[in-house]
């Protein structure tokens, strides 16, 4: 059952792939940007554009053929009640970045910039189970991988334009933005640029060692 949310509302945007018994995870924060109170967007239209924009074949684009990718998951990030969340695996399916992978610990590695100055305007986004190839003779992210990885970066830094369901319609653009806000209007910022990393980012937390992660789906 599609989700109203208010305009100015944070929701948070999960993305699920695993490999083997690793699961990994990128998590967005979305807002309207030129939202209002009273104003709302359903996510069955963010859903729809999702799926026109062919986000999930570039998803899968970016991991190993020994990966998957399951879908994506979006509720509220502040409210009162439980959050009801929404699970959706439009184009879920096997990565299609090439055969094999790096050691699992690795990510290719997309830095996301807003206009606020410091760790707080800023955000980091790590890519799980890179393929064989995705890796250059030096080590490091290959031209080919930081092009995929531009693709998806440049889907996600551009708002989903999507009808105001609230008073007055209009539309409204839903995008990512910073965790953080500054009063007096307590509005998030907007990421609006972003930075793919030569280099792997390690991420501990999918290695070998302690629990294990279960899919999130």
């Amino acid at each position: 059952m599609p989700t109203t949310f208010l305009g100015l509302q944070p929701v948070r945007l999960s993305l699920h792939w695993h490999l083997g018994d690793q699961a990994a995870q990128i998590d967005l924060l979305l807002n309207a940007a030129n939202g209002t109170p009273g104003s709302a967007w359903s996510s069955e239209d963010y859903w729809t554009a999702f799926d026109a924009l062919f986000v999930p074949s570039f998803l899968r684009a970016v991991v190993s053929n020994d990966a998957f990718y399951l879908g994506a998951k979006m509720y509220s990030k502040f409210s009162i009640l439980p959050p009801q969340v929404e699970k959706n695996p439009i184009g879920s399916g096997p990565g299609t970045g090439g055969a094999g992978y790096i050691p699992t610990q690795n990510s290719g590695l997309i830095q996301w910039h807003s206009g606020l100055g410091g760790k707080r305007g800023r955000g980091r986004s790590y890519m799980p189970f890179p393929a064989t190839l995705d890796t250059s003779p030096t080590g490091l992210t290959s031209t080919d991988y930081r092009l995929r990885m531009s693709q998806v970066a440049d889907i996600f830094v551009t708002p989903f334009n999507l009808f105001n369901v609230g008073a007055g319609g209009g539309t409204m653009d839903v995008g990512p933005c910073t965790s953080y806000t500054l009063p007096p209007s307590g509005v998030p910022y907007r990421l609006n640029s972003y930075t793919i990393a030569n280099g792997f980012a390690t991420q501990r937390r999918r290695g070998y060692f302690g629990r294990p992660n279960f899919p999130g789906f």
